[in-house]
Parts: C-alpha cells; structure tokens; sequence
C-alpha cells in the first residue's frame, strides 16, 4: 500500500488485521472500476474450481446481464460482450493477488494466497442464492448453453427503452461465447484433444448450484461424458465426481446408483485405464444385472448400446462380469502370469506384486502406480520388502536375484552367486538379504548385490528349510530331513540357532514354525501321538519352553500369528485351528467334507487364513475359493468364490475405517475383499465351467452351444449365456476330448473316456453308447443323419467309422494311410469326404465318394464299396494361415511375429493391410473371417484382444480385451455373435454392432438381457436346501454377531 504527499487522511488509515486490509483494497478497486463488475469478476474466480483463464473470465461477464445492464445503461452496443479493456484495468490494479498457474492444459488466474480467497468469499458470497448464481453461471457456460452462436435473452433496461423508444422488454443477442464440446476434432474427424476445462469445471459447478438433473443427464449417467474423460483423466477423477456428489445427497435410492456405477468403474479401471473404449463394455458386462432395478443405470446401458459401437462394435450379449456389491471391492490386473508373491508396505496403502514383472498398486484407487518390468527370461518365486519399504528383493525359477529400488524403479540383477542351486528362499533384514538352497545360504549388501558371507550346511541328509536372520552372530536355521524316518514316514525337522556368535542346542520341531519379531517361536511337537503348539524363548542355554498354546489330534502343517498379535492360526488338513493367545480358548475353523489343506513345503500350507478388523470373521483361501467363518464359535457363513484359479496367498489388510482381504492368485489377479460385513449381499453369479474350455461348437439354429472340456461337455443358452446342464458319463475320472451339436439342438455325440456317446438333450440321458478308442475328430454329415468318427489305429494308419445318428447303428468303415491326423471336412454338396495325409516330404489329398439312397421305409442306407481318389496338392500359398472366404477368393495372413493382411488366394496378392508388420512380440495368434464374411476378427494371445475389421474398408471397428484368455472362438451363423471359451471355463458371447450395420444393431436390442423385465423371467436354478442353507447361516449371524461393524442382514425367500 503507497501513500503520497497529497492522499487524504481518510485513505491513510492502516487496518489492524490481514482480513481488514484485503477488505479495503477490495472496497478501493471496486470504488474505482464499479462495485457490479469487480464483484462479480472476483467472484467468479473465486467460485471456480482451479481458476479461470482470461477468456473464460471475459465469457462469463459477457454471460452476465446483470454487470451487462449496469455497463451498457445508456447505450445499445453492436455486439453484448464486455469491453477487454474493462477487465484489464481491474487486473492492472491487482498485480500482485492474482497468479496464473496451470490447471487441465491451460494458464488460469487464481488468488496468490487464501486469504484472498476467504475475504472474497465472506465479502461477496454473503447469501446462499448468491453462491448458487456464480456456480450455476459457472456451469452454464461449460455446458455450452449459449455457445456456439446461440443468442442469450435479456432484458432491457428502463433507460435503453426510454432511450431508444423500445417497445419490447426482451431482446436476444449472440454473445459470441465458444461451444464446449467433450472432444475436439480435426477436418477429417480425427480426435485432436480433449476438453479438459470442462471435465474438471462442470461436475463441480452443477454439485454447488444444487442442479442435479443436469449432472446426471449430461455427466454421471451419460456415456460420452463418461468415455471422453476416462480417455484423458485418471479413473480417480471420474470416481472423485461420484463421491463430490453423494456427499451432497441425501436420496438413498440415488446414492445406491451412484455407487453401483462408480464401483463397476473401479472394478474394471486397470482395463480402462489401458483401453478406454472398453467402457461400455465394462458398464454393459458388470451392469446388466441390475438394469431393471435402477432407472438411471437402465439410461445408461441404454446410451452404451446405442453410442458405445462408435468405439468399440463387440459388445456383450448378456452378464459376463462380476458385479459390483458384495464383499469384493477391486480387482488388480496387469500381470501377464500367475501373482506368486505380494508384500503390503508398512502403510498398508500399497501393495507389491511380482510374476515376470514387478508392479505396485494403490489400495484406495486400485491403480497401478508402478510399473517395472526388470525383463528377465524367468517368473519370480518370491518376494521380501525391507522394513522402510525402500529395497524389495526376490528370485526366478533361473536362480537370479533381483534386487529393486521400490523408490526409484531401478533394478539390479546377481545372477552365480550361489554354488548349491536351485534358490528356494529369499529374506531381507534392513540392508542386508539373503538368500538360501537346500544346502548353501549367503548374505548380501542391497542394493548393490555384494556377496557378504557364504555358508554350508554340515549334515548332507538335511536340507534347509527356512532361515531367520537378524545378524552373522544372531540367526536360526531350520533343516529338514531328506528321507522320511521310518517311524512315522515324516521328515525330521531340526533348528539350528546362533545366539551371540555363540551356537547353542538343537530343537527338534515336528511340523511347523513361526518366528516372532522378538526372536521367539512357536513351534509344534509331537507328544504320544498328540500333536502340541509351544511358545520358546531362546536363552544362551538353548529354547526354553514358555507355554503350550493349544494342541492338536491331527498334524499341524503350519502356523501363524494374526496381524494384531491376539491369536494363533494352525493349519491342519481338516480347516483351521484358532488359538486365543489370551485365554488359550481354541476355535476350529472346519472346511467342507470334500476340501482338504495340503502342505508341499515343511513349514508352509498351500492354504492361509487371515482375520478381519477386531477379529470378527476368519477369511481362509482354500483351493480358488474364500471361506469366511465366524471367530467367536468357528461356524462356517459363505463361500465365496473369489478367484478362477488356485489362492496363493492371502493377507489381512486394515486401513484406517478400511476392513479387508488382500489375495492373489494363479489367475493373475489380485483381490481385495473390502466389505467383508456384507458377505450376505445378493451376487449375481456368472455360469462357467470348472475346468478350461478347449472348444466351443454351435447348433445350426444358433439356439445352443456346447463346450468341451476334459471333464465334462457343457451346453450353453447362446441368447442369455446360461449354463443348461453338464454331459458327462462317468461320475468320476471321465476325460472328454471331442463334441458336436446336432443343427436341430436335439443330440450331442461327444467321445468321453475311449466311448462314443450320443445325448438326447431335452432328456439329459445318453442314448448310444459305443466303445471307440484313440478317437481324433468328430464329424456330422448328410444333414446330422451320420456322424464320422475319425481314429488313429496305429502310427501310419488311420480308420474312418460312419454311424447313424441318433440310433448309433453302424453304417461303414475304412482305413487310410495316415502318420499325422490333420482335420477332415466333407464338401458342400455332401459327397465328398476329404482327409490330409502327411507323408515325407509331400502332402496328399484323399477323397472318398459314397453312393447314398432311399428305400421305401425311408431310412439312409450305405454302399459298403467307396471310390478312392488321391490328389496331390500341385500349388501352395506362402504366408497363407489357412482361412478364406466362402467363395475361396480371399485368405488371411497373420504371422505370429504381428501383423495381418488379406490376400487374393489365386495369386496371393495383398488386397488390405489390416494390421501393419510391427512386432509385438511372438504369441500365439487366431485370424478368421465371420460366417457371412463381412467382418475378419484377429485374437492376440499376448493382449487378449479381439479385434474387428470391416472388411468393406478394412478399418477396426472393435478392440476388445477379454478378461481371461481364450482358448476357442467362433461366429455364429448369421455372422452378428462371437462366441468364446476361456481358459477360466468363461462362456463370452459378444454381439457385433457395426454402426454402419442396421440388422447388427436390431439384434442387439432384441437380445433377451435388453428386454424390459428379463433379470426377472430368467430360470433360476436354486435348490430348496441351498435356500435352507443361507437362510439358517444369515439367521446365526445376525443373533451371534455383535461387533461394532455388523450390520443386521436381510434374508428373502424368492418363488
């Protein structure tokens, strides 16, 4: 603040606190430049959400009639916008208060400091109604409402109507704002940007000017909203909009919608994240369930149907991924192999997985926020992280040591630095780690990897086991036997302990061992054929013997202690026992009569159990699935099927109100249970077959589908994906190898365990049954009134048996030379069966013609005699992958190495260059053209994507990424469907909705999930036990929990 010579006393006066001087110099510059115009300029930057930039700010006074009217008193300008100059001034005055920083792309003006901002909000946002005006205009203006061109009405003033002899009280004018689309676009329609102003500005201005129609028409519920901002933003910051306006509802039923969508984005964020054309997917696939239930979400599975094909055309027929609600909160994905190890940072807010590659996830967003790849030939076994989270260390199936600056990302790699391979065990202690074999471990420096020490176990019928290491004078070895004693057939287990640079005596241990922080364990030992748990304290005189814990009639194969100390978890092959450190109380956790815990390594389970928050429920990871029991009497609640592959490992995790479950898993995933108190919520289950799928076949009606697996054939409902019943002969020990679908959906002929079957579908039953040995393809001809069972006799020959369906008779037979048995097909007009022997250095073509006609009781009788010609194959298409289009003009070319092409097969001509030859690296690869040849769709094993090509301009018209591999895909037969089979057992029907293609939309909406009231006419397969079941499981819990965080649970009984 200046004064001069010449000021007056009255602007002398120095305010006695900041908040008064602010006031003054506001009540200076609007004295100079107008109150109406520096209050509503300074309030606009202050009600905006990171600031406003210069032309923002002059839009939105322009927008503005009431500083417009007290402007423009006295005279009628050409066009309504505030004068540059006007704000310039005001600027001008204000050098040093206002900033420019960078929000969203651009440069914006905001308060130098808060105070500012606070003085502005307690000068000028006095009255609610006047908050909601300057956010409402906010809003207003990034909605585009009058941009573009379009003219705003205003009013006239008294004076301009006198003035200028007005009649009319209104009037319009263009006030020459910008239009604000979601996404810029260039001359030739390519995206050129995004708008990045409006998606931080106008969820926020619409949440404080209370317009929560507008927000869920044109932000929360609407799809181009939606994709536009996952395809620039983090998911946080669209999830953050969701969570901005519960905080400001009180409609339950609302809320309720905005969870259930914000959570189905998060499940699928890791995806998103890497293919944000995958949304309505996403939405459609997790949403599907609860269309009917909730009408906001029905709009917006609505517009992704309808606006979603411009981004991606496959789009899911009915529900194929988990929904959200019930105690799963996220799924990590990312890994390309099996999640073998994981450690939580001392936080809890983070977590560290490894496979082939090391990748850190954020637990409160589920966002990957570090991604290294140390690129190593191997997959890691296992993994430590250092007290201060800053070193992780860990080993490959190669016996390389990895060492990681979990900080930094920098990687080092040790490789020879043991003598006795292979590595087994890994550890780190601060600066320190180790490593181990079964005879040798070592020390070393992180991060640079310096062997430190290097040692040997004396006694060659033992091997190490597990190592705990505080110092070279302070460390235990635990070494198990090599050959079983013959007392009891177990391993021998021995601690060997250095105290004090001092050796000290020997523990015999029976079974399992857990190291304390302080040093101590607790450690099983058999005593008369009874197995107990003591707590030893190690002393210079050798382990002295505290208390026994608890004790046990089964082994014990391993224990552990809980995250707060308070119990100790035993795991025996039955389930789990649960010993209160306290009061010794035992509780025993018993898993069903046909799941059983398995130890492969001494000391260690491949089953665990972890204890949610004040030790409520026991969460326990056996075989693929989570079984949570109640603490208090060991009562078995739920199964919850978690994951598709066998549980790794499972951890407790407790983050500040956050109570959860951390698992990972063979199938790449990780899980967190976030909500275990709502186990009892409904789940929508999706059908799957237990075991991979090797095939998928379709009836002629595209009705059915069936599923082969080495089990069991599986037979699906194409329209709603519903699994109708599992074919399989033998209870026990059947192997299935071979399927097909008659066209009418009556009969399935499938070879199980050396027999050939045929199955009445509608009757379940099998109606022929037929020893066939050693059979390699089944084949349906002559309308589905023969099947051809293709064998392989012995190493050069190969037989041919034709049946009858669906009698089985016999109808013919004959052998054909044959060394590999490559798929036989029968010609279109049904006369010719055509067979591939590789033999030495050439290829032949065998084709056999049959004489076929009809008596008069009208049954097919067979010739036994058959033509016999061999072709040989005189001209071969380099590069060809061996599809074509039904006319057989063109064929496909897709090397593994990347890249795909059409070509003209007479002369093997490139026609399209669909994929460019850029490597992406060797994986297996499918291209095929669909049933009707309009479209080639391309699978790439590595990215688990499905791509779809127009083949009228070869341009992609989908890219969609499976949430498990697959294994087989096919179309259906009027080419609008693909049908996959996943290595998960997943059945995956995508519809194709070229936006070009009226008939492919019409199908979709005419798709059963599409019709109003499906969820509720779908069949429903639930046994009047399995109702009894969780009615008496919810009805015990509610009486017996009592917990702080229980919440009373609701049981229907649904007819």
């Amino acid at each position: 603040m200046r004064w001069r010579s010449y000021s007056k006393a009255s602007e002398t006066i120095l305010a006695y606190t900041v908040m008064d001087s602010i006031m003054k110099l506001f009540d200076r510059i609007e004295k100079q430049h107008g109150r109406l115009l520096v209050a509503h300029a300074l309030s606009y930057i202050t009600a905006s959400r990171s600031g406003l930039s210069e032309t923002e700010l002059e839009d939105l006074i322009s927008l503005d009639d009431i500083v417009l009217d007290d402007v423009y008193q006295y005279h009628m300008p050409p066009v309504r916008r505030i004068p540059p100059l006007l704000w310039t001034r005001i600027r001008r005055d204000l050098p040093n208060y206002l900033s420019e920083r960078e929000a969203d792309g651009v440069s914006v003006l905001n308060w130098y400091h808060r105070q500012f901002r606070d003085a502005a909000i307690e000068r000028y946002f006095v009255k609610r109604e006047q908050i909601e005006y300057f956010h409402s205009s906010i809003a207003e203006y990034f909605l585009g409402t009058w941009g573009g061109g379009t003219p705003k009405p205003f009013k006239y003033t008294e004076i301009q109507r006198y003035r200028f002899g007005l009649k009319d009280q209104e009037g319009t004018a263009d006030r020459k704002v910008p239009l604000q689309p979601l996404v810029f676009h260039t001359k030739d329609g390519r995206v050129s940007g995004y708008n990045k102003r409006k998606f931080g500005e106008l969820p926020f201005h619409l949440v404080r000017s209370h317009r929560f129609e507008d927000l869920f028409e044109n932000v929360l519920f609407n799809y181009l909203w939606l994709h536009s901002k996952v395809s620039c933003c983090p998911l946080q910051a669209i999830l953050a909009d969701f969570e901005d306006m519960v905080q400001h509802l009180s409609d339950s039923e609302l809320i309720k919608q905005l969870n259930i969508v914000a959570d189905g984005m998060r499940l699928g964020g890791v995806i998103l994240a890497q293919h944000p054309d995958m949304l309505a997917s996403q939405i459609i696939g997790r949403l599907l369930p609860v269309k009917d239930i909730y009408p906001r979400v029905k709009g917006l599975i609505e517009q992704c149907d309808r606006l979603g094909t411009q981004h991606c055309a496959l789009i899911p027929a009915f529900h194929i991924l988990h929904t959200p609600g019930g105690p799963l909160k996220y799924s990590l994905e990312g890994h390309p192999f099996a999640v073998f190890g994981f450690c939580l940072t001392s936080d809890k807010r983070f977590i560290l997985t490894i496979s082939n590659k090391f990748l850190m996830f954020d637990l409160m967003t589920g966002e990957i926020t570090c991604d290294i790849n140390p690129e190593i030939p191997g997959i890691m076994q296992a993994l430590a992280l250092n007290s201060d989270d800053k070193y992780a260390v860990a080993f490959t199936n190669h016996n390389e040591i990895i060492i990681l600056n979990a900080l930094s990302g920098d990687v080092e790699k040790v490789n020879n630095m043991m003598e006795s391979l292979p590595l087994t065990g890994i550890a780190i202690a601060d600066s320190v780690a180790l490593a181990w074999s079964p005879r040798q471990w070592v020390t070393f420096s992180v991060p640079s990897g310096t062997k430190l020490s290097s040692h040997f176990i004396e006694r060659n019928d033992y091997f190490i086991s597990y190592l705990h290491y505080k110092s070279d004078a302070n460390y235990s070895i635990a070494i198990s036997s090599l050959k079983k004693s013959a007392e009891n057939l177990r391993a021998h287990h021995i601690l060997q302990t250095r105290l004090n640079d001092s050796d000290i005596n020997e523990l015999n241990i029976d079974s399992a061992l857990y190291f304390m922080e302080d040093g101590s364990i607790y450690a099983s030992l058999e005593n008369e054929e009874v197995y107990v748990v003591v707590h030893f304290k190690v002393t210079t005189d050798g382990w002295k013997r505290e208390t026994v814990v608890g004790e046990s009639s089964v082994r014990i194969m391993a224990v552990e202690i809980s995250s707060d100390d308070q119990f100790l978890v035993g795991t025996v092959p039955t389930g789990f026992l649960l010993w209160n450190l306290t009061n010794f109380k035992e509780t025993f956790f018993f898993l069903p009569n046909n799941v059983k815990n398995i130890s492969t390594k001494p000391f260690q389970s491949q089953s665990s159990l972890a204890l949610t928050k004040h030790n409520q429920y026991g969460v326990g990871g056996v075989r693929k699935s989570l079984y949570i029991w109640n603490v208090r009497d060991g009562q078995l609640l739920k199964e919850v099927d978690a994951h598709i592959a066998r549980i790794m490992k499972i951890k407790s995790l407790f983050i500040e109100d956050f109570n959860g479950i951390v698992s990972s898993s063979i199938d790449k995933t990780i899980k967190v249970i976030g909500n275990v108190k709502n186990i009892f919520e409904k789940v929508y289950t999706i059908d799957r077959m237990e075991m991979a799928i090797e095939a998928v076949l379709l009836s002629g009606d595209d009705e059915l589908a069936v599923t082969v697996t080495r089990s069991s054939v599986g037979v699906w409902s194409v329209s709603t994906g519903k699994l109708w019943s599992k074919l399989v002969d033998s209870p026990v020990g059947a192997i299935v190898t071979h399927a097909v679908i008659t066209t009418d959906s009556r009969y399935v002929i499938s070879s199980e365990s050396g027999n050939l079957l045929v199955w009445n579908i509608k009757k379940g039953c099998v109606t022929f049954r037929e020893k066939h040995p050693h059979i390699k393809q089944l084949l349906l001809g002559l309308e589905d009134k023969i099947i051809v069972v293709i064998t392989s006799e012995t190493e050069k020959e190969s037989k041919c048996t034709v049946r009858q369906i669906p009698s089985g008779n016999f109808a013919y037979d004959f052998s054909f030379p044959c060394e590999v048995v490559s798929p036989a097909v029968i010609t279109l007009n049904n006369l010719y069966l055509c067979l591939m022997s590789m033999e030495p250095n050439q290829k032949f073509c065998h084709t056999f013609s049959r004489k076929i006609f009809s008596c008069c009781d009208c049954k097919l009788r067979f010739f036994m005699d058959y033509r016999h010609r061999i072709k040989r194959i005189v001209r071969g298409i380099k590069r060809w992958n061996g599809a074509c289009t039904s006319d057989g003009k063109y064929g496909l070319v897709a090397p593994n190495q990347g890249g795909l092409e059409v070509i003209e097969l007479r002369g093997g001509k490139t026609v399209k260059v669909l994929i460019p030859p850029v490597s992406e690296g060797v994986f297996a690869v499918t291209a095929k053209f669909n049933s009707t040849d309009n479209y080639v769709l391309y699978y790439h094993s590595g990215r688990q994507t499905i791509r779809l090509f127009r083949m009228s301009n070869g341009k992609m018209i989908g890219n969609y990424k499976l949430a498990s591999e697959a294994t087989d895909f096919r179309t259906t037969h009027d080419g609008l469907s693909v049908v996959v089979g996943g290595i998960d057992g997943s059945f995956v029907v995508l519809a194709i909705a070229d936006p070009e293609n009226e008939e492919s939309k019409e199908k979709l909406q005419a798709l059963p999930s599409r019709c109003d009231g499906n969820i509720h006419s779908m069949k429903t397969t639930v046994s009047f036990k399995t109702m009894a079941k969780v009615t008496a499981s919810a009805a015990y819990t509610k009486r017996q929990s009592t917990c702080e965080e229980s919440q009373t649970s609701n049981v229907c009984a649904v007819s």
